[in-house]
């Protein structure tokens, strides 16, 4: 059963997967025209906003893109097609057609029509208001169904009840346990607006009356969102900082032992302290340009620039300002920093921190004194003060173990000092590791590389100072690099696909990142053949998937690596700095980080559904053996708690707690004597033993949940009143199994009134279930008769009419006589799972 906070996080967990598609994927297609456009039913105090237009309208330009011949021109999604087939013909036997159909349908109606979302906040005489607006567009005809859905997932916990707004039926449900925090959705046209937070339904009913101003008046839609732009826009969103800091600003940081004596320290403050308070506003732009994905983001920060956001200020760099990189690198990321500023600006920011709080007064100067004194330098000016402006890190794929080499190169502007103080900090450090750190030099090329080991770690790094660079990585990584200065080795020069990228973006910028996805992708593609062809034997041998169960699609359907690689191009991210903030200019050929390196619709659910396509066999087995194995530990330890209870009173217990006056589906069940030895005996001291289960005494103590009773892999029954238990004890064999005497050849360990002991067990208790998973008609953890005893009664035994099976397709696990766990199977004969039911049966159990 369901608690009311996991239904909560999983409803949170929809509408986040929801918004996090409609973001991502970015898309394509402006729609046609819709009345009311979603823009007319957001809030213009949009501290967060996220639109997508959707696929419809932008099929010519995605079709230009290189992400689309990659995928479709390939035959690449010909392979989705054969695994959305094949998920399709599985949900049909399985009588789930219907709930996959509608389910395909929803994520593909928001692909083709896009959805908007806006997170707002204000603070009123009547108290806050706002919270969460979504607008699924074009989708009312899906609003039965989303009703459903919200209403069994809210469960009883949230009434629901149709309420008039105007002139509209808005459903509303109020969150108990909050400050008012209600849930609510209505169809505004044809679209589904949906609401969470405090009276945020009449807020935006007020906003689809036009009684109350939309996101059109917010200041960043005439700002960014009515620009024209010389890429097709598919998406946007916005974060307003400036709105932020001024909702939140005014309230006071919490101060341990604070007694009120002086002026509270407020977010505001620390805003300013850090020089952020200068930040007003993140935007970002995506869609289509040729054949690249493409996007911008503007972070609104105008100059003057205070401490942290003033360290990226400085002249721009150029392609001509990197280091030598290696000819086969895939991927770069350069940038022009201020060491020396950047220390002072954080030195400053402690010392101000320092005021915030008296008693840490005089910490920071002690701090840097015991440093200066450990290393016996000035810190800020021999070794920080070294140091250039560029700073760059790359891949070395002929480097490194399996080609995964990197090195990082820094600027230096005073070689010989720095080299010195580098001395100095490796020899402090081997003080303080008491010699176990290792320092060796290596004379290479007329240069001496410093190679640093401190044990029992196998991998060390190295640096070498060259002139105006310092390069640190492996041994051969920093060879490598000095090879390159010596013009020994060849160096990374921009390939005709990276100048074409490179000529559409500017050509002087704060930072750059470059990364080429054909390695990547050529070398995934190549082991697919064989992860498919492990991912059939897996399968076949894991006994977790239905008979005859195979992949929707064999090794023959994946097309070359360089048919899906030979579209694709050179991904690059720039970052300009000029008076009004930061901009980042993506140009990718795949999707990248949303926010900051574009993505779009198709692309996205292309790459998705392959991923799905190929890694949901994996997925599914290992999350159904992780489930397998948890319900193993649960038997484990229930098997191990009726060995103490055994050891403990010198018998098992009984299968209810003895009392006359109670049937046995009445009185309290074996698991009740069994808490003390499930660390549960504080729980089982609360419990009336004299009362039923269901008693006034005892109903409170059954309404609390037990994780050991609990398979993982069982569906939860909603409709349970009380906590149930998925695990039952074995009486034997026949239905009059539970009132047979022990020395019965039928009875099993358990009977209502029936105490049996180890020494009982005639057959050997390792040929002889204990307790095992249940398949049906749970009940209560509590309640004796059927709800925690059963005894095998009718063919087929497991998974079959008498509830003793598992949630796993061929067969469930069962808890032996000696606390071993089985998986029994299904197909067992009757015979041995009946001699394994009865403690005195005679009968001879080979394997089984």
């Amino acid at each position: 059963m369901l608690s009311f906070s996991q239904r909560m996080i999983w409803m949170s967990g929809l509408a986040l997967a929801i918004c996090v598609g409609v973001v991502s994927w970015v898309s394509a297609q402006p729609n046609a025209v819709a009345t009311p456009k979603p823009e007319s039913l957001l809030p213009a105090n949009a501290l967060i906003y996220a639109s997508s237009d959707g696929g419809n309208g932008h099929e010519a330009g995605w079709e230009k893109t290189a992400a689309y011949k990659s995928v479709h021109e390939s035959g690449l999604y010909q392979v989705v097609e054969k695994t959305l087939q094949s998920v399709r013909e599985l949900a049909a036997q399985q009588g789930q057609e219907e709930a996959v159909r509608l389910v395909e349908s929803a994520f593909k109606h928001v692909h083709d029509h896009g959805a908007s979302l806006a997170v707002a906040a204000d603070l009123t005489q009547q108290g806050p208001t706002g919270g969460i607006t979504l607008i699924l567009h074009k989708a009312a005809e899906f609003e039965p169904a989303l009703s459903q859905l919200i209403r069994q997932s809210a469960g009883r916990e949230i009434e629901f009840e149709e309420v008039e707004m105007g002139t509209r039926t808005v459903t509303v449900g109020m969150v108990p346990n909050t400050p008012g925090v209600e849930l609510a959705w209505w169809v505004e046209g044809t679209h589904i607006v949906m609401t969470a937070g405090i009276r945020a339904s009449a807020t935006a009913v007020a906003i689809a009356e036009g009684k109350t101003p939309n996101i059109t008046q917010h200041r960043l839609w005439d700002e960014y969102v009515t620009k024209q732009r010389d890429f097709e826009v598919t998406g946007q969103g916005w974060v307003d900082v400036a709105g932020i800091q001024k909702l939140v600003g005014g309230i006071p940081i919490p101060r341990e032992g604070f007694d009120g004596s002086a002026p509270p320290v407020l977010v505001s403050d620390v805003l300013k302290m850090v020089g952020i308070d200068g930040l007003n506003a993140v935007v970002s732009q995506s869609g289509y340009k040729g054949e690249a994905l493409w996007s911008e983001t503007w972070i609104d920060a105008p100059a003057p620039r205070r401490r942290l956001l003033s360290l990226s200020d400085g002249r721009p760099m150029t392609m001509a300002d990197l280091p030598p990189l290696p000819v086969g690198t895939t991927t770069f990321s350069a940038g022009r920093i201020q060491p020396t500023a950047a220390f002072d600006v954080i030195l400053e920011i402690a010392h101000d921190a320092e005021k915030l709080i008296p008693e840490a007064d005089g910490e920071v100067d002690a701090f840097i004194a015991k440093v200066r004194e450990e290393l016996g330098m000035n810190v800020r000016d021999e070794l920080i003060d070294s140091l250039g402006n560029i700073i760059c890190g790359y891949d070395d794929n002929r480097q490194g173990i399996l080609g995964m080499g990197a090195g990082v190169v820094i600027e230096v502007k005073h070689p010989e000092r720095l080299a010195k103080a580098m001395t100095k900090v490796l020899a402090a450090m081997e003080r303080v590791s008491e010699g176990k750190a290792i320092v060796r030099q290596v004379p290479r090329h007329g240069r001496d590389m410093v190679m640093v080991e401190v044990p029992p770690s196998p991998f060390g790094q190295t640096y070498c100072i060259d002139g105006n660079w310092m390069v640190i990585g492996s041994p051969q990584v920093v060879e490598a690099f000095l090879l390159r200065v010596d013009g020994k080795l060849e160096t990374w020069k921009p390939s005709n696909a990276h100048v074409t990228a490179l000529a559409e973006l500017p050509q002087e910028f704060g930072g750059i990142t470059v990364s080429d996805p054909r390695g990547s992708i050529e070398l995934i593609m190549g082991l697919l053949p064989m992860i498919v062809g492990a991912g059939e034997a897996a399968i076949s041998q894991s006994g977790e998937f239905p008979p005859g169960f195979t992949l929707p699609f064999g090794i023959e359907d994946i097309p070359p690596a360089e048919l899906i690689s030979k579209p694709l191009f050179p991904n690059v991210v720039v970052a300009e700095v000029n008076e009004a903030g930061f901009h980042y200019t993506s140009r990718s050929a795949v999707p990248g980080i949303p926010f900051l390196g574009g993505g779009d619709a198709a692309t996205t659910a292309a790459v998705v559904a392959v991923g799905v396509a190929l890694l949901l066999p994996a997925v599914q087995a290992a999350r159904q053996a992780a489930r397998r194995a948890a319900s193993t530990n649960n038997l484990r330890q229930m098997g191990l708690a009726m060995h103490n209870y055994e050891a403990t009173h010198r018998h098992l217990p009984s299968g209810t707690i003895a009392n006359e006056k109670l049937k046995p589906e009445e009185r309290l069940s074996w698991i009740v004597d069994l808490l003390p030895m499930m660390d549960q005996g504080a729980l089982g001291e609360r419990i009336d033993r004299k009362s039923g289960w269901e008693s006034d005494r005892n109903r409170q103590w059954a309404e609390i949940s037990l994780p050991t009773l609990t398979n993982p892999a069982t569906v939860v029954d909603d409709e349970s009143e009380f906590p149930v238990t998925h695990y039952v004890g074995i009486c034997g064999v026949g239905a009059d199994a539970p009132t047979l005497a022990k020395n019965h050849k039928r009875a099993g360990i358990f009977g209502y009134d029936r105490t049996t002991s180890f020494r009982d067990i005639l057959d050997g208790t390792s040929n002889t279930v204990m307790i095992s998973e249940a398949s049906g008609d749970y009940g209560s953890w509590m309640s004796g008769g059927k709800a925690t005893l059963r005894s095998f009664t009718k063919k087929p035994y497991i998974n079959g009419p008498d509830g003793i099976g598992g949630p796993y397709p061929g067969g469930c696990n069962m808890c032996i006589g000696d606390g071993s766990v089985r998986f029994i199977s299904e197909d067992i004969d009757s015979e041995v799972m009946e001699a394994l039911s009865t403690i005195a049966g005679g009968e001879a159990i080979g394997e089984f």
